[in-house]
């Protein structure tokens, strides 16, 4: 029996020392490490969904990636720790309760929505915490590398008028014949009647005089003006149309909700730009958040050069 005992703990202590040496230290920052299961942790579905069908070398690079928000992640706090600047309990529960509020929830009605989405309470106020922490980071150590200006406001602006990533926005034109049920013969009814209006604005007749004769949308009363459209704001068939089509263009009837409509494509251009004093608001906060984002990457360039930090990742497991 007593053999038997020491077996089963000689077992089970090599099965822990087993589970040990599985885990491998991905890099060592300041003498904290990092291991291997810390970078899966944080990000294996980046991880598998960018290594997929990939190399061992596409699997390295993704958990480079993941490794170096973790050394990010780690040199934040170490600083926050040398500052003394932590999150007080205090501040996590008036965080929790505008969490809540936002959300309409007390603190009982919260916890039972982290679980519903299958996150433990203590990973979730772990998160919150790293979250506050980080917002200590960026108030004490950033904000105030933060310069804002006229200048600045007005060069981005000027970016803007002249960028051809704008939104394009289409105006249209619309005629909507209703269907009167969805049987074959009002289905080709309604149809006929559509080419018959085809074949008279290809006669000559505007697209105002027709809407206003046969439009049943609400449309022919204001000279068939359908209005002003972005990308993803128009259904199937009718943004294909608004999208792929030369301004001028009238399209074939294209069944959508309660019956067919002919569009007249009548404007296709870049989303016109606001007058700068109408848009600076907005402008001043993606400067501002745009700065940000330069100057923590610029902390963290200098923090990294200064620490010591050991990356030890060699080949990828193949898993």
């Amino acid at each position: 029996m007593k053999a038997s005992v020491l077996s089963v703990i000689a077992l089970a202590f090599l099965g822990q020392a087993f589970a040990r040496s599985v885990d491998r230290i991905a890099a060592v920052v300041n003498d904290e490490v990092i291991t291997l299961s810390q970078v899966y942790e944080l990000g294996r579905d980046h991880i598998e969904t960018a290594s997929r069908g990939g190399t061992g070398e596409t699997r390295r690079a993704a958990e480079i990636t993941v490794l170096d928000a973790e050394i990010r992640r780690v040199l934040i706090d170490q600083e926050l720790n040398r500052l003394g600047l932590v999150v007080t309990e205090q501040e996590l529960n008036r965080n929790l309760e505008a969490i809540g509020s936002e959300h309409g929830m007390d603190r009982a009605a919260l916890e039972a929505a982290v679980a519903a989405d299958g996150l433990g309470w203590l990973d979730y106020l772990a998160q919150v915490r790293q979250n506050l922490r980080h917002r200590k980071f960026q108030e004490y150590l950033i904000r105030p590398r933060i310069v804002e200006s006229e200048d600045m406001l007005r060069q981005a602006y000027n970016r803007m008028v002249r960028s051809a990533d704008r939104p394009v926005e289409v105006e249209l034109g619309a005629i909507l014949v209703m269907v009167a049920n969805d049987s074959l013969a009002e289905n080709a009814r309604v149809r006929l009647l559509m080419e018959a209006i085809r074949a008279r604005h290809a006669a000559g007749e505007s697209f105002a005089k027709l809407a206003a004769e046969f439009d049943m949308g609400g449309y022919g009363q204001d000279g068939g003006a359908m209005g002003r459209f972005k990308k993803g704001e128009l259904l199937g068939d009718l943004e294909v149309f608004a999208f792929s089509s030369e301004p001028g263009a009238l399209s074939q009837p294209i069944k959508s909700g309660p019956g067919y409509f002919l569009l007249e494509l009548r404007v296709r251009e870049l989303q016109p730009v606001l007058p700068f004093e109408e848009v600076r608001d907005d402008l001043s906060l993606k400067v501002f958040q745009a700065q940000f984002v330069t100057e923590e990457d610029a902390w963290y360039q200098m923090a990294r050069r200064e620490a010591s930090v050991e990356v030890k990742l060699e080949e990828p497991d193949k898993l």
